[in-house]
């Protein structure tokens, strides 16, 4: 038992670096012809730069990708008044718990 506990940790940490490469060259290369940070989209967004038509439409659209990204932090966190918002002040209590 010892024994397989030992090979599974050992395959779990040779395994490691192939999960942390972040980058295949694939999409390396697609964020080279975009004229793009590769480590600042994913696949999906370099996908939806390079259907625009036109160099100044794919720079205007990876703008656009990088504003929402900066607000969608800001959105993500709840203030007071959100709680108003969802329904979640007036919860009401229904059954014996």
């Amino acid at each position: 038992m010892i024994t397989k506990s030992i090979l599974a940790a050992v395959a779990a940490l040779v395994a490691v670096p192939a999960f942390a490469a972040d980058t295949n060259p694939g999409k390396a290369m697609m964020a080279q012809l975009l004229n793009v940070d590769n480590s600042a989209y994913t696949l999906s967004e370099l996908g939806r730069i390079s259907a625009e038509k036109g160099n100044v439409n794919q720079q205007e659209r990876a703008r656009f990708i990088t504003e929402q990204k900066a607000q969608g932090t800001m959105r993500a966190v709840a203030d007071d008044s959100s709680t108003n918002y969802f329904g979640l002040a007036h919860v009401e209590h229904i059954g014996r718990d």
